[in-house]
């Protein structure tokens, strides 16, 4: 009789391990699955913070755009895949809504720098159409006049398991924007 009840319980054991294994396994997949992504995304969060405070230190500094650029994309290259990252704006912000300063969207602005990314250099790669330039940022000690400097990075996240594509697609978009005030200019720089 001993036996017999052994036996049993030992087939009640498989079935129920048969029954929670599936969702323990969907469970540990979705913590690895989403823990990536949480990392990638505070990885693109800190390449657009990184381009932005290079940007904002160099006001009326001709060339502070492929500065900032170069920041991003040191933040970006060694840990994203290169073929995930897309697109970067470095451009004038409304310092209230930290949009654009002109209205427009991010890759439709007018007084800011739009890059592509070229997965074969790892390095940005500037969309004509569009600039700030240097000398008209407003960075001169006055704080109602100077200007906002906004960066927004965007990049696409691919899930490893395959686990949550029927319900997010085949990749997931990550986008990112730091705003920051101009560094004032010293006295010894001309300011007009």
């Amino acid at each position: 009789m001993r036996q017999r009840l052994q036996r049993e319980s030992e087939g009640v054991v498989a079935v129920e391990f048969a029954l929670i294994l599936p969702i323990l396994a969907i469970l540990v997949f979705g913590i690895i699955e989403f823990g990536m992504l949480f990392r990638a995304n505070l990885t693109v969060s800190q390449a657009a913070r990184a381009g932005a405070r290079t940007a904002a230190a160099q006001p009326r500094i001709v060339g502070y755009q492929t500065n900032s650029a170069s920041a991003v994309a040191a933040s970006l290259r060694n840990t994203l895949s290169t073929e995930e990252i897309t697109y970067l704006s470095i451009y004038r912000a409304n310092k209230i809504t930290g949009l654009p300063a002109d209205g427009s969207s991010y890759k439709t602005c007018t007084t800011c720098y739009r890059f592509s990314w070229d997965p074969a250099t790892k390095t940005w790669t500037p969309l004509t159409g569009a600039a700030w330039p240097a000398a008209s940022q407003q960075a001169c000690g006055n704080e109602a006049l100077t200007d906002y400097l906004g960066v927004y990075v965007e990049a696409k996240y691919t899930w490893v398991t395959g686990l949550f594509r029927p319900v997010f697609g085949s990749a997931s978009l990550l986008q990112e924007r730091t705003v920051m005030r101009l560094e004032p200019i010293g006295s010894q720089t001309a300011c007009s």
